[in-house]
């Protein structure tokens, strides 16, 4: 199983194979970082170490940013204990800006019957790279970035959200409390 992995990964073309070793790189460390830092925190610290230039037009950056998309997705599955919505779209948001190309990450919510879902994915020039194109109608996406700085600090989503950071393994699902 090891070698049919490794001749699938010799058959990517090099550019792919780039990616998916940056991607597996940086993957498991964007997921530590949220553990042990919170969200908060380390996108404050992600979005300091970002180059100011961007290319804003999809045209020249989406077979690029599709290309990092598809790593992530590739990377993902491979990590012990997968990764989660929150990390994919993190660590690609990153990648991307990183790259100069201009990213934005989304959030959405959906209730599903007793649960509160939340989703993260990210959009370059309006277009979701790392999920279906519908993915903003299926989770009604906030029209401007939620960050939990945005949170007051006494509210209950912010308790929810703090409380879904540190105990959860899917920081991006809060469980309703009876509805």
């Amino acid at each position: 199983m090891m070698l049919r992995n490794f001749h699938r990964f010799i058959a990517l073309p090099r550019v792919e194979r780039r990616w998916l070793r940056v991607a597996l790189f940086y993957l498991p460390i964007h997921r530590l970082g949220v553990r042990a830092a919170g969200f908060r925190r380390w996108h404050r610290w992600l979005a300091w170490d970002r180059p100011a230039r961007t290319k804003s037009t999809l045209g020249r950056s989406g077979p690029e940013a599709s290309q990092i998309a598809l790593a992530i997705e590739r990377a993902a599955r491979r990590l012990p204990g997968g990764a989660n919505c929150l990390d994919r779209s993190l660590t690609l948001w990153w990648l991307l800006h990183r790259q100069g190309l201009a990213a934005d990450l989304k959030f959405g919510v959906r209730k599903n019957e007793a649960e509160l879902e939340a989703h993260a994915w990210v959009e370059v020039g309006g277009r979701a790279i790392n999920d279906s194109e519908d993915v903003s109608h299926r989770y009604g996406a906030f029209e401007s970035p939620i960050l939990p700085e945005a949170l007051p600090s006494g509210s209950t989503a912010f308790q929810k959200h703090r409380a879904s950071h540190e105990t959860d393994s899917d920081p991006l699902l809060l469980r309703g409390e009876g509805e």
